[in-house]
């Protein structure tokens, strides 16, 4: 199914695809790694992802015209803490999924539950990272944090770019 994703991703017409995960670096990166190895391995496809990270700690992953990206990285709080600095209008919040409800009996329910409560979370992020956009932007006209990694590469762009 990642790997499907990742297709189908791959395939549209874009020169570089940026794709945001909130905790990439020690949670859905591994996932993504490990999709991508493994079907190099099984399709004979020779291009493995490069992926940037520091101290085990995943940043970016780059596989053919996809940039995977977290976006702890750059705002490092809780999409809850986000949603109220950069979404205080907004009528999305973030959700919430009660884990000791989830019993062998009501796996199909609790699939369809995380689907929306994933989709919900995709969707606050998109907001969250368009309104933190269009904020540096206001400070700094100069700024493109869609081009920025990490929180101190943003800082010390704005550093060298204002001061020096």
């Amino acid at each position: 199914m990642m790997y499907d994703f990742i297709q189908n991703l791959n395939i549209q017409n874009r020169d570089k695809l940026r794709i945001y995960f909130h905790n990439l670096g020690r949670f859905d990166g591994v996932f993504i790694i490990d999709t991508l190895i493994t079907a190099c391995d099984l399709y004979g496809n020779d291009t493995y992802p490069d992926i940037l990270s520091r101290n085990g700690d995943i940043f970016q992953i780059k596989y053919k015209n996809l940039k995977f990206i977290d976006s702890l990285k750059i705002l490092p709080q809780s999409l809850d803490k986000l949603q109220k600095a950069f979404c205080r209008n907004s009528e999305r919040k973030k959700g919430k999924i009660n884990f000791s409800e989830l019993h062998i009996d009501n796996l199909n329910d609790f699939k369809k539950q995380m689907g929306k409560y994933m989709k919900h979370d995709v969707l606050l992020l998109y907001e969250i990272l368009v309104n933190a956009q269009k904020y540096f932007h206001t400070l700094f006209p100069f700024l493109d944090i869609t081009k920025k990694i990490s929180l101190p590469s943003i800082s010390t762009y704005i550093y060298r770019t204002k001061y020096l």
